[in-house]
């Protein structure tokens, strides 16, 4: 993987519009992300290579990709646990600028 493709292994580079999956940089370390919506609604910065000690499988829907926590009880996140699908890792657990982009509580 050369690090500018998508998490389904489609190249992210020359598309004629933004797609759910584009790759975009990270504002302040400059690392590839895609953005992702949570099982709460909330928008998630997720790494784009594969990790195998991630915590969330990627799915992609007509209009974003959503991520789903491995080890949720449901359909799709254990037919993803049955296929072996490679696994994501949130960009706050690998970005070493994290603290500036949480939202204050």
């Amino acid at each position: 993987m050369n690090g500018r493709e998508g998490f389904d292994g489609q190249s992210m580079n020359g598309r004629t519009r933004e797609e759910p999956g584009t790759a975009k940089e990270c504002r302040s370390c400059k690392a590839l992300i895609v953005w992702a919506k949570s099982a709460r609604g909330s928008n998630m910065p997720m790494d784009v290579s594969p990790d195998p000690k991630g915590d969330f499988f990627l799915f992609r829907k007509e209009d974003r990709i959503e991520a789903v926590h491995y080890a949720e009880r449901s359909t799709r996140a254990e037919a993803a646990r049955n296929r072996g699908d490679k696994k994501y890792t949130c960009h706050f657990a690998t970005c070493p600028n994290a603290s500036k982009h949480r939202a204050q509580k």
